[in-house]
């Protein structure tokens, strides 16, 4: 009797699946109001806290300031991914193009946001251009670091600042060759690249270490130049499928496979809000860890959320219609689906190229908007991730394809594309569904506020997909592709 209920239940969903003349309405999820509104309570809080947090940050950092006496000391931070990656490709393209003057006004603007940043810049402009320019640019640094705001005392350098900051000059008055291995060290350990840079700015030009540093920038600049043609013939293609598409979607000749659920369910909205709970709980666990024994294990913890995916089922949902509203199965088959993931991956890269462009606007806006509050540098986009290369060997490089690549697919493409999709689906149409669930998405992902737009372009995607095929191996598919492609890129030009 077990069985016969099962396989009933499976062919009701499988039936359901088909869009027919009831509306292609599946049978409505377990939950009701209180439930959904708990855990709409839950993700606002959280999505809010993630996402204007940086922004409180930005325009209002006095809030978030800690009370010192005496002088504010500059502490030495590590070279953000977004320089070090722009200052690489930079100094690549100078010498193919035959002019460093464009590229160290471009990584002056970028460092304005942080002095350590500035002490870079002044390193990257005394290789381009001479010791004199990067004298000029640690003088005014030095200048700025000592001029006191509001009455307040004039900031002072941190020892570790400090340090690096005579060594630079040093470099740019008495030559890299009065350094000592100490103090060669030193530089490398603190400021990576552009250590390494300083020490052959004044070699000559055939020095073997200065020659195999610029060479591997030219390596550099022939990559993302030859990734940007790249994107530009793939997004060529994508644009003649999306265009194909359109056409094919206004001639009906494109079916849905997805089946949205009857209104009035929430236990998917539930599982949703115990993921975001689930993955800020694990987050300050691995924090916790990485106090106490230096060990960041983040990348691995996350793997602890899985349990929360069959939520569903312990609140009596059964394993088909589990399926059906998740998009774990296989639709038309999974080789059928993986292909469909690839199309449909090229043929949105218009919305994600229309996603791009307006982040790249809001940037410039945001920056605008920064100088005019504070008066200061907005700090330039980035994810942590981008941070995080050429780090921590090879488990390190393994840790960070198995995120990218595997449990963003498949934790990311269950949650958002399965379990938010599937609820907003059983109230609203699937353009309003996909863009709220992609902003739910991108306000998440700790890259800033300027770049959400890039990043829901990409998820209204994956939801698109969704939509079109009912599994979820096809966004898994897309998503997976996209990120290993990104890391792949970022890895040898960051490594």
């Amino acid at each position: 009797m077990e069985a016969d209920n099962e396989q009933q239940q499976q062919g009701v969903v499988e039936a359901a699946a088909e869009p027919s003349g009831t509306g292609g309405r599946s049978l409505r999820d377990p939950g009701g109001p209180s439930a959904a509104m708990l855990a709409w309570l839950a993700i606002i809080g959280m999505v809010g806290f993630i996402a204007l947090t940086p922004v409180a940050l930005t325009f209002f950092p006095q809030l978030f300031a800690e009370p010192t006496e005496g002088a504010v000391v500059i502490e030495h931070t590590p070279p953000s991914g977004p320089i070090r990656l722009i200052s690489k490709y930079s100094l690549g393209a100078s010498e193919l193009a035959g002019s460093g003057e464009t590229f160290v006004t471009q990584i002056d603007e970028m460092s304005k946001a942080s002095y350590s940043d500035e002490l870079r810049a002044a390193m990257f402009a005394g290789a381009m251009l001479g010791a004199d320019a990067g004298l000029d640019r640690l003088n005014a640094l030095e200048e700025d670091a000592g001029q006191s705001v509001d009455g307040e005392e004039p900031a002072e350098f941190g020892p570790e600042f400090a340090e690096a900051f005579a060594i630079v000059k040093r470099v740019f008055v008495k030559g890299s060759e009065t350094l000592d291995d100490e103090q060669r060290e030193s530089i490398v350990a603190s400021d990576g690249w552009f250590g390494e840079l300083l020490l052959v700015s004044d070699l000559p030009e055939e020095d073997p270490a200065r020659v195999s540093l610029y060479q591997d920038a030219g390596r550099v600049a022939m990559l993302l130049v030859g990734a940007l043609i790249a994107f530009l013939g793939v997004g060529v293609v994508g644009f003649g499928l999306f265009v194909t598409a359109i056409v094919l979607l206004s001639s009906g000749k494109i079916k849905r496979g997805y089946a949205p659920p009857a209104p009035g369910g929430s236990v998917y909205l539930e599982m949703f809000a115990l993921f975001l709970v689930s993955f800020l709980v694990v987050q300050f666990a691995a924090g916790i860890v990485y106090s106490v024994n230096g060990m960041d294990l983040s990348r691995v913890m996350v793997w602890l959320i899985l349990p929360v995916m069959f939520w569903p089922l312990a609140r009596g949902t059964s394993v088909a219609a589990w399926k059906h509203a998740v998009g774990w199965h296989r639709g038309k088959g999974v080789a059928q689906e993986i292909g469909a993931g690839v199309v449909g991956y090229l043929a949105g890269l218009p919305i994600v190229a229309l996603g791009l462009g307006i982040a790249v606007v809001l940037s410039i806006v945001m920056a605008l908007l920064v100088e005019m509050v504070t008066g200061g540098a907005a700090e330039q986009a980035s994810h942590p991730v981008i941070d995080q290369m050429g780090s921590g060997g090879v488990w390190g490089i393994v840790t960070l394809y198995l995120l990218a690549s595997v449990w963003a697919p498949l934790f990311e493409e269950t949650f958002f594309r399965g379990a938010l999709f599937h609820h907003m689906r059983g109230k609203l149409g699937v353009v309003a569904s996909a863009l709220l669930v992609a902003f739910i998405f991108a306000s998440i992902h700790p890259q800033g506020i300027a770049l959400i737009p890039g990043l829901m372009g990409l998820a209204v995607v994956f939801a698109l997909i969704r939509e079109w095929r009912g599994s979820i191996i096809g966004p898994m598919v897309a998503h997976s592709m996209h990120n290993a492609t990104l890391v792949t890129v970022m890895l040898l030009a960051l490594g």
